[in-house]
């Protein structure tokens, strides 16, 4: 069955960018330039399987966005992208139920390899690049933590 991403980002390239890298990847992509059209879809009953939003964005950031997001799909893994990763703004996302957390500039593998695992699927060597999902920087659990600094943080 393919899964369907929900996309937020306000910069054009960037959305446009990562869409047409999913959509390669086998994945139906929802896009949405701001945040509140984003959980009008979400509201008016679309499914997603994940949820891949932008930190800093015109009118809402990300972090209301994701606290919105979950009152309505509080089970949809979500992936936060940010240009100005801080210690703080990973665990503010984390705090608010993010899955994990990519700064930008990314390379598409650690995306792939975040969404891959967001969706379930185990790190493997074909995606991640890493032979397990120890080297490829994500664990089952929370024992990395949000100090640890790592171009894919997986909390």
């Amino acid at each position: 069955m393919v899964k369907t991403i929900l996309l937020v980002d306000d910069d054009p390239v960037v959305l446009n960018c990562i869409s047409d890298l999913l959509q390669r990847s086998g994945y139906t992509v929802i896009t949405e330039r701001e945040a509140s059209a984003a959980l009008a879809r979400t509201d008016a009953g679309a499914n997603f399987d994940l949820v891949i939003t932008d930190y800093q964005m015109a009118g809402m950031d990300g972090l209301e966005f994701l606290c919105r997001f979950r009152q309505m799909r509080p089970a949809v893994p979500a992936i936060m992208l940010t240009g100005h990763g801080t210690l703080e703004s990973y665990q503010k996302a984390i705090g608010l139920g993010a899955t994990a957390c990519l700064p930008k500039p990314f390379k598409s593998r650690e995306l792939m390899c975040l969404v891959a695992f967001a969706l379930g699927g185990a790190a493997d060597a074909g995606v991640c690049g890493a032979s397990t999902s120890q080297e490829a920087g994500l664990s089952s659990g929370r024992e990395g933590g949000p100090a640890r600094r790592m171009p894919a943080h997986r909390m």
